[in-house]
């Protein structure tokens, strides 16, 4: 009884000043270097990731922008990140850049549950293949380890000091190298195909039982973001796999321990799942940036890692600037700022 009291202060104490529990999961500021950059990340007073215009006109509309490492920008400097681009074009409206690194779709779902409010105009939803091997298999675990991640700060803060945990072990395991972005870095292909050579068989096939779990997860997702404003514009985004799009990381991926590689030239069957469940809802749009990623032959992408570079930044800046001129900007009198 007296454990049970414990915990409920705890809980109570930490949602007072700490704010619901997702700051937990939150990227933190700090240096990250790699073999292709060398980067210092700032954020926001509130955890978020830094926009070009730190303190937005009172009550200006809100633009959400979620997702993982991609969304955050891991890998380009401050404001070159595809939200921080778009925030310096549209100062009439509050940019939240909610990317994190390492994160997957019961973060989103916590975003958008906990953070969404009536000011919130539209929110962008960009998706990635490690967004699946997140979801867990025995729905009742799932749905209970999800519900205690979106709502208890101890247990989000055990699940955090495990990973830190992990970190740290595999940093001492591995041996001493000069050489930058080895295998203890976080995010990076030396790390993951060394620990799996088959860490990209999610993005060859799924099974039925994964893919009804993602079209349920992401439908949850769509409803919970109508739930929080019935007006949003919702849209959703999925990055491609860079050994879809480019021979050069194939190759590149093969040299750091990868056996199994999909096809080139052919969305994953999630990138296929994802816009078939925003297409089939009325409030969801789903953006298709397959055609022009493959088109690019990789160079968007850094070239020894799983993110884009500056340049593909760009392209997505571009991209969801003609939408955001086309749907949002209408909604209030301010001008666009030219580049």
């Amino acid at each position: 009884m007296a454990g049970a009291v414990v915990v409920v202060v705890v809980e109570v104490g930490s949602r007072a000043f700490l704010g619901p529990p997702m700051v937990h999961w939150l990227t933190e500021p700090g240096r990250d270097e790699q073999a292709d950059f060398d980067v210092i990340y700032a954020v926001k007073p509130n955890g978020t990731r830094v926009t070009c215009a730190p303190n937005p006109p009172n009550n200006a509309p809100q633009i959400y922008f979620i997702g993982d490492s991609t969304t955050f920008g891991q890998g380009v400097e401050n404001l070159k990140d595809f939200v921080g681009l778009l925030s310096c074009r549209f100062p009439q409206f509050e940019f939240q850049n909610y990317g994190s690194l390492g994160q997957g779709l019961n973060y989103y779902r916590m975003v958008i549950d906990q953070q969404i409010s009536e000011q919130t105009i539209s929110a962008f939803l960009t998706l990635y293949e490690n967004d699946l091997p997140t979801l867990g298999k025995n729905s009742v675990q799932r749905n209970l380890r999800h519900w205690l991640y979106r709502n208890s700060h101890l247990y989000s803060s055990w699940q955090k000091l495990k990973k830190k945990l992990r970190y740290i072990i595999a940093k001492r395991a591995t041996k001493p190298s000069t050489e930058t972005g080895g295998p203890d870095k976080f995010n990076n292909p030396r790390k993951v195909f060394s620990s799996d050579p088959n860490a990209l068989q999610f993005v060859i096939s799924l099974n039925s039982e994964m893919q009804e779990v993602f079209k349920e997860e992401l439908k949850i997702l769509l409803l919970s973001a109508k739930r929080q404003n019935t007006k949003i514009k919702f849209y959703m985004s999925f990055v491609p796999e860079a050994s879809t799009v480019s021979d050069r990381h194939r190759t590149f991926y093969k040299s750091v321990g990868a056996s199994t590689l999909p096809p080139l030239g052919k969305p994953s069957p999630a990138y296929t799942l994802a816009k078939e469940v925003c297409d089939a809802d009325r409030s969801c749009e789903f953006i298709d940036i397959f055609p022009d990623i493959f088109g690019s032959h990789g160079t968007f992408y850094h070239p020894s890692d799983f993110h884009w570079n500056e340049e593909g930044h760009r392209y997505m800046a571009e991209k969801l600037s003609s939408i955001i001129s086309r749907d949002l900007a209408p909604l209030t009198s301010n001008p666009v700022v030219e580049d």
